[in-house]
């Protein structure tokens, strides 16, 4: 275990009922928080609470000092710019769809659990117009005939993710709450 993942697992984080308060009475904090919704191939998002949606808290680290403080000890340890996105999923729901990043990402899971399916990268490089065309046509294809690492993470577990690494979460029985640290190499 290395000194940024005991450093993850360690920290206090808002709860979701801080995240959730915040975005009703925080007009600018609102309007970087989306509701996403997941079923099958339906995916939604908005802007306005949708039922049994999973909430999506964008570029928080400036709102909240420990989150500010965490970014700043990762770019520390790795000198490349950090920006960090909370994500509330309810019971027995999937978060996004399956997609990747074109970043790094450092995940702690800070509440309940969730049941994550990570498939290698297929593709040696990755960019926006990639992830564009991915999302509509191959990465549905692809992760299906294709093993995945499947992974819980419970409270304080932590998972790193590359770049260009298709992943999916859904929850448990209880809702859940995790923080996503992206690591930009640009």
């Amino acid at each position: 275990m290395n000194a940024l993942e005991i450093l993850l697992k360690s920290s206090k984080f808002p709860s979701s009922e801080e995240l959730k308060a915040r975005t009703i009475h925080d007009s600018a904090f609102s309007r970087k928080t989306r509701h996403v919704k997941t079923e099958a191939d339906i995916f939604q998002s908005s802007l306005f609470e949708l039922k049994d949606g999973t909430w999506s808290f964008n570029s928080i680290e400036n709102d909240f000092p420990c989150i500010n403080a965490l970014c700043e000890e990762i770019e520390l340890h790795t000198g490349l710019r950090v920006q960090c996105n909370a994500y509330f999923t309810p019971s027995a729901a999937q978060g996004l769809p399956i997609h990747y990043d074109l970043h790094d990402i450092w995940i702690v899971q800070t509440e309940g659990s969730k049941l994550w399916k990570v498939w290698k990268s297929f593709r040696k490089e990755v960019s926006l117009q990639t992830l564009l065309a991915d999302e509509k046509e191959n990465l549905q294809a692809w992760t299906a005939g294709t093993p995945s690492r499947n992974l819980r993470l419970e409270k304080n577990h932590t998972l790193y993710l590359k770049k260009g690494e298709p992943h999916v979460a859904t929850t448990t029985t209880k809702s859940s709450l995790h923080f996503s640290f992206g690591i930009y190499n640009e």
